[in-house]
């Protein structure tokens, strides 16, 4: 879909969570496809080295996109279009080969690329919401365990930051 027919920022409108609680989501896709037989589309970029394993990593923000447009809701700038069906998600892997041609300013280079279809599962998305949910409508934050995999990827970050 061309860049005017898309919202720059797409929201949801007011959701639940299995357990009842409301929550909203909001994002910006980085490329939707209208496909001929006018299912759509949603495709995530990442800059990483190319693995399958990385692209499920990803799963629940192209799942967010996906019920974003299924549920679509509105800001000041205007309302987010409806679309579906959503038949495919994935991550177009881009991890840089070779620099040929450089410049003080710039750069040309050669990328390696992959494309990971992942399979849509709104059922365990909203399983994760409530997850994510209850998590923060605790007190204290839960403590960091070796065998969380949520927990290893957030000290990943906070050792990158």
């Amino acid at each position: 879909m061309q860049k005017d027919e898309l919202p720059g920022r797409v929201v949801s409108e007011v959701l639940k969570d299995p357990k009842g609680r409301s929550f909203i989501l909001g994002g910006r896709p980085d490329i939707v496809i209208k496909f001929d037989d006018s299912s759509y589309g949603i495709i995530d970029f990442k800059t990483t080295q190319l693995s399958e394993d990385k692209a499920e990593n990803y799963k629940y923000q192209l799942e967010s996109y996906a019920q974003i447009f299924t549920h679509p809701g509105s800001i000041k700038k205007g309302p987010t279009p409806k679309l579906e069906p959503i038949s495919q998600i994935g991550v177009l892997q881009f991890f840089p080969s070779e620099i040929f041609s450089h410049k003080r300013d710039s750069c040309q280079l050669n990328f390696k690329m992959s494309y990971v279809k992942l399979e849509r599962n709104v059922e365990d998305f909203y399983k994760r919401v409530e997850l994510v949910i209850d998590i923060l409508s605790l007190d204290i934050p839960p403590d960091f365990t070796e065998d969380c995999k949520d927990c290893s990827f957030a000290k990943k970050q906070i050792v990158i930051s």
